[in-house]
């Protein structure tokens, strides 16, 4: 099969191929040449998509190999739903659903000075957490409670479990996955800014 870099780096990562909701974006969809359903490692059925480990987009998969004529491409978040889109598209995505420029999510992942998930993986928070029977000291049970909190919810990817956090404000992020909630473009295709980003300044300045 023929693929660009960036049809390639869509089909790891983006929800609609991705398998794992952890590591599912939405930056857009594969075109160039027909798609078809995905079947490994799961098939994309109500049920595999409803238990909250596999995301909740379908899962498609290129339908043309060993053609040297045919090369698959990748749309950008806002260019899903024009005419570049392929026929197949509409089965599986919308603009609604499409957040992250894959051009961006690409350069996260490679620009030094750290790859990507060192900066959101800092060792400080498992150390805390393994420090809670030897070191009760460092810890303070109620810090939670005693401040207002954000809690920032992707509509899909993986699922989260409700709080009882008196001062929480919850939002739900439609069309986000796991990962854009870091790297979510500027621009949305609603016309709206960035939902994470108004949030936490809404949250600040609150």
């Amino acid at each position: 099969m023929n693929a660009t870099n960036e049809a390639v780096l869509g089909a790891i990562l983006d929800d609609n191929s991705q398998p794992l909701g952890f590591l599912q974006a939405s930056v857009g969809f594969i075109t160039g040449a027909p798609v078809r359903d995905k079947l490994f490692p799961a098939p994309g059925t109500p049920e595999v998509l409803g238990s909250g480990c596999f995301g909740d987009a379908p899962k498609a998969s290129p339908a043309v190999f060993a053609d040297p004529g045919v090369v698959y491409r990748w749309l950008d978040y806002d260019e899903v739903g024009t005419a570049a889109s392929s026929s197949d598209e509409a089965r599986y995505t919308d603009r609604g659903s499409e957040v992250t420029s894959i051009a961006e999510l690409a350069r996260n992942l490679s620009e030094p000075p750290l790859d990507f998930t060192e900066w959101y993986f800092p060792s400080k928070l498992p150390f805390d957490l393994a420090s809670a029977t030897r070191f009760e000291g460092h810890l303070h049970r109620d810090g939670v409670t005693r401040n207002p909190v954000v809690t920032l919810v992707a509509s899909g990817g993986i699922s989260l479990p409700e709080t009882d956090h008196p001062n929480e404000r919850r939002w739900v992020l439609p069309g986000y996955n796991h990962i854009d909630v870091l790297t979510a473009a500027a621009d949305q295709n609603d016309g709206r800014p960035e939902q994470v980003s108004q949030a936490l300044a809404d949250f600040a300045a609150g």
